[in-house]
């Protein structure tokens, strides 16, 4: 009895220091889709989870009503690179616009960078199911999904994603002018890719915006751009917006697992060795019980 109470104390305390140290990464900003309110089938307009005190406002929809179907998916979307899988919370959100677009907006507390530092954004998505391409459309647009960062002030919109005039995977700067650099990834259908952008601020108008695709979770930072805009004007990050429509019908896109932090840790991160410390330390204990509710 004293040493199956002794040891419960000592796996009492271990557990404390072990779950005290997990999750030491500092992100600003995380939207897993998943947690209290936040139920497969239910419309993404007006849930409002994520990091306490990043968000001004839920998410809104502003064409709620006409047909945007953007709902809670049961299930995470996952991306395992060399150093391991990208941490997951459970849920996604699934955007299925009919012919148009569909829209999910939410703003941030206001993220204002200082010159000479760094901002990184992290975030999953997949073309769940292609679209069936109209032969009558002149301008010969096709499925299309774009996660969208609108600056303050009148800064310019940057996005990420797969564009309605291209099949790679593109980063924009959609005004002032307006500019598409495409990648060399084509973006296929009923895959997950981990897409990271990297804010390099510095003086007035040289900022500058690095997307990689698929960097390995839990590594060292990328270096290797896909694709980049430099020359920008960036005062500050205001609203995050997830983008998604086709041109025919069918198209479906998820999104997942939405990060801004300081550092690539903070928004490429693998679940900590501890936790598998944890299970078998709790395997241990488990084991330990049983053998001393055994009598004779």
């Amino acid at each position: 009895m004293f040493c199956t109470a002794r040891f419960a104390s000592v796996l009492t305390i271990t557990l404390a220091w072990m779950l005290s140290g997990m999750g030491a990464s500092a992100v600003n900003v995380y939207e897993g889709f998943s947690g209290a309110g936040y139920h497969p089938g239910e419309f993404l307009h007006n849930l409002d989870g994520g990091t306490p005190g990043a968000f001004e406002a839920a998410w809104e929809d502003p064409d709620f009503g006409s047909g945007g179907e953007d709902r809670i998916r049961s299930g995470s979307l996952s991306f395992t690179g060399e150093s391991g899988s990208l941490l997951n919370s459970g849920h996604s959100v699934l955007l299925a616009g009919t012919s148009g677009s569909s829209v999910n907006m939410r703003d941030l507390t206001d993220i204002v960078p200082a010159n000479g530092s760094e901002l990184w954004l992290s975030f999953l998505i997949e073309k769940t199911t292609a679209g069936a391409l109209t032969a009558t459309d002149p301008n010969g647009l096709r499925d299309f999904a774009l996660f969208r960062v609108v600056m303050t002030g009148a800064a310019p919109t940057i996005a990420f994603g797969d564009t309605s005039t291209g099949k790679n995977i593109s980063l924009l700067r959609e005004s002032g002018p307006a500019t598409t650099v495409p990648s060399t990834t084509e973006f296929g259908t009923a895959t997950s890719y981990f897409l990271v952008a990297k804010f390099t601020f510095g003086a007035a108008a040289t900022d500058r915006v690095d997307l990689f695709i698929n960097p390995a979770p839990g590594g060292s930072a990328p270096t290797a751009a896909a694709a980049s805009l430099t020359s920008q004007n960036i005062p500050g990050i205001a609203l995050l917006e997830l983008a998604a429509g086709n041109h025919g019908a069918g198209a479906s896109y998820t999104f997942d697992e939405i990060r801004i932090g300081d550092t690539y840790a903070a928004v490429g991160p693998v679940p900590e060795p501890r936790a598998i410390g944890l299970l078998a330390i709790g395997a241990a204990a488990l084991t330990l019980r049983r053998g001393r509710s055994v009598s004779y």
